[in-house]
């Protein structure tokens, strides 16, 4: 099997390979019995995203893209693809609504959360695509000699765009804002259901020291 880091936007595979695309390579391999592939001698910088297979004689086709994540401010254009992250999983079925009589709803909580000073939605984009959230809310306290405390909640990415260290990078992003923002601790609380998330947040130095509990009012 021949592993390049890139290949051409547009390939045409003879017929003596099969070609698998994932995000950091392309993997071809020859039929038994016959030659190596020969690779292009010039490979563009191509950001290959797509995970598939593609049979001897088809032509795979893929666009360029800067694959550059980015982090911003939330905007109430943003609500919508926001609540559909909250939504799709087996838990944010139970308690969201992407349905278009629920709207109303999801846009005044955000235009309270931007009239409130220490709240902030923030979405990781992916050419210029929102692909992650997460909601920061800076907690002033009198606890451990008057520390400033930063809460993170309601960490997504969508399904389609995992893997690729977005939820890192919204995380390390949030921490540095919260840092600037005169937090000196940050926490953030998991459903003891998401044994991957809690591996995350783990990987990333966080500990389980607390456990959380929960009443609904009214």
């Amino acid at each position: 099997m021949l592993v390049v880091p890139w290949f051409t936007p547009n390939l045409t595979l003879p017929d003596w390979s099969q070609i698998r695309i994932t995000t950091s390579a392309v993997r071809i391999r020859p039929k038994k019995g016959l030659p190596k592939p020969r690779v292009p001698a010039c490979l563009p910088s191509i950001d290959v995203r797509a995970l598939s297979w593609c049979s001897p004689g088809m032509t795979a086709r893929y666009s360029r893209s800067s694959n550059a994540v980015a982090v911003r401010q939330a905007k109430a254009a943003d609500v919508a693809r926001i609540v559909h992250m909250l939504w799709d999983d087996e838990q944010g079925r139970r308690r969201e609504s992407t349905l278009p009589e629920n709207a109303g709803t999801y846009l005044s909580a955000f235009e309270q959360i931007e009239r409130d000073p220490n709240s902030h939605v923030f979405v990781a984009t992916l050419d210029d695509v929102v692909v992650g959230c997460l909601q920061l809310t800076i907690l002033p306290g009198l606890s451990y000699r008057g520390t400033t405390r930063a809460l993170i909640e309601d960490v997504r990415v969508a399904k389609s765009s995992r893997g690729q260290g977005i939820g890192s990078h919204l995380l390390s992003f949030a921490e540095a804002r919260a840092a600037d923002l005169g937090c000196s601790m940050i926490e953030l609380f998991v459903h003891d259901s998401r044994s991957d998330a809690h591996r995350f947040y783990e990987t990333a130095g966080y500990s389980g020291v607390h456990r959380g509990f929960r009443k609904k009012l009214g």
